[in-house]
Formats: C-alpha cells, sequence, structure tokens
C-alpha cells in the first residue's frame, strides 16, 4: 500500500481548507459537485489545459472535467476531491486518494512526449494497484485518449468501505507510531470510521 491513502484519515479535510491569497480559482472553492475531475501529474502541467480544450467541446463535455493542479496546498486538493463522483489522474497519488475516498477512478497517461507523464512507467501504478487488491491489476494499462476520461465504463469500482478500512489498518499496522504524539488506537478507531 500507499501511505498517501492515509491522509483521508488525518485531520478532517473540511476543517483545513487552504484560504490563502491568490489561490487558483480553476478548482473552484464554492465546492459544488463535479461529474468528471481529472488530477494531472505535475509533469502534464504544461499542456493539460489545452489538451483538454482541443478535444470534445461538445456542450454535454465542455465543462464536465475539472482540473485539479497537483501543486495546490494538499488540503484544498482533499476537500475538492470530495465534491467528485469520478476520478481519472495521470497522478498516482490523485488514484490513491480517490481510492481511499471511495470515490471510482480511472488510470490516465498522456501519450509520449516532453511533457508526457509516460516516463513514470506502469511499475508503480501496477504495484499499488496489486497492494490494493485491484482485480486484474497486473494486466492494467492506462487509457491514452482524454474523450475516454467521460466514459463512465471505464472507471474502476470504488473500493467498497470494508476494503478501505483493511487496506487502512495494514498501513497503519505497519506505520512506525513512536515517533508520533497521536496514539496509535486513536488513528485506527478513526479509520473504523471511514
Amino acid at each position: 500500500g500507499d501511505p498517501g491513502f492515509l491522509l483521508t484519515l488525518f485531520p478532517e479535510p473540511e476543517l483545513l481548507l487552504h484560504q490563502s491569497p491568490g489561490n487558483d480559482t480553476n478548482a473552484t472553492m464554492d465546492m459544488e459537485s463535479s461529474e468528471f475531475c481529472f488530477v494531472y501529474h505535475a509533469k502534464d502541467a504544461g499542456r493539460i489545459y489545452q489538451h483538454f480544450a482541443n478535444q470534445d467541446n461538445s456542450e454535454e463535455n465542455s465543462n464536465k472535467v475539472l482540473l485539479i493542479d497537483p501543486l495546490r496546498p494538499w488540503q484544498d486538493i482533499l476537500k475538492i476531491l470530495q465534491t467528485c463522483k469520478r476520478v481519472a489522474a495521470s497522478s498516482l497519488h490523485g488514484i490513491i486518494l480517490a481510492d481511499s475516498m471511495g470515490i471510482p477512478s480511472l488510470w490516465f497517461q498522456f501519450a509520449r512526449g516532453k511533457y508526457s507523464s509516460y516516463s513514470e512507467g506502469y511499475f508503480k501504478y501496477q504495484d499499488y494497484f496489486l497492494s490494493i487488491g485491484r482485480e486484474g491489476a497486473n494486466k492494467m494499462a492506462p487509457i491514452v485518449d482524454t474523450n475516454q476520461v467521460f466514459d463512465i465504463s471505464r472507471y474502476s469500482a470504488p473500493l467498497p468501505t470494508q476494503d478501505r478500512e483493511a487496506i487502512a489498518n495494514r498501513l497503519l499496522a505497519s506505520f512506525p507510531y513512536m515517533n508520533l504524539s497521536r496514539p496509535k488506537q486513536e488513528a485506527l478507531t478513526k479509520c473504523e470510521r471511514v
């Protein structure tokens, strides 16, 4: 597993929304629900907006995808993800956070190129998918067509609560608590409420 899976447990994201002046307002702070969200890898920042703008601009798709900048404060990202019905990501941690929140997720990679996350390789994604028991993980490959982001049949089903709890408990059990001020039992109790 990945410790990023635990981020939604500590502390309550809604209490930590970063309110610094000059925040990018692309990811709306009014927190309206978004059908499709896309967490892109930092390496994809050079092309992401242009890439989606040049794709299916029909009325039904034009405003369906909310682009989430991975360089935003983590508190903002968690708060925004809470509004997403589905999360596509070229960032592994975008997928991990969606999975930890029980949101259907989709692995996306841009085609090879200078600003591509393709160089990230498949290993770390497949390693993560195997660690959470995702069916067919060893055969999974990313989608590369931005129009497929709107195809709900391509999204992995949300992890059931029982599976999320088991994954979180395994991660917590392997976590070195000796340097933390929060007792292990408090974290485990919080995990049971997820």
